[in-house]
């Protein structure tokens, strides 16, 4: 697995399946800084692509969808709902090897490697990466689709 995958994993043995993209892996450092990934000590290449309404985050106004790229060739949509939300700034985490950090792209609305209850991804705990997203309903307009 590297950077940009999206995968599907459990956090325990017969526990829930969760879905994340990887953000960091063995020996990388990640730290969010007014709510940019900053991986190895820089600040990842981030692209306005205008606005969306997530039915989920109940927002009147639209959530800013941005182009996140973690690397060469690497590009994907994430969504910003609010600033200052938590999870928005975070101290420096080391990735262990062995370990995954993973983020969630609706950034604010995700539960992930920066809350300490979640914490970071085993490999053995992946159980495959993610290919395609076929249908989901809870995301009017939101194309799936790499930019």
């Amino acid at each position: 697995m590297q950077r940009g995958d999206v995968v599907t994993f459990v956090r325990a043995a017969g526990g829930t399946q969760f879905v994340k993209r990887i953000v960091g892996v063995g020996g990388d450092t990640v730290q969010m800084i007014d709510g940019v990934v900053q991986l190895n000590g820089k600040p990842v290449a981030l692209e306005a692509a205008g606005r969306i309404t997530i039915r989920a985050t109940k927002s009147q106004t639209g959530d800013t969808r941005l182009i996140e790229h973690l690397g060469p060739g690497e590009a994907h949509y994430i969504v910003d709902s609010a600033s200052g939300a938590p999870g928005d700034d975070t101290g420096v985490f080391t990735v262990p090897r062995g370990f995954y950090f993973v983020l969630g792209d609706n950034r604010d609305n995700s539960m992930d490697s920066r809350f300490a209850q979640f914490g970071m991804i085993p490999a053995q705990n992946i159980r495959g990466r993610v290919m395609f997203v076929i249908w989901n309903s809870h995301w009017a307009g939101w194309s799936g689709r790499r930019p």
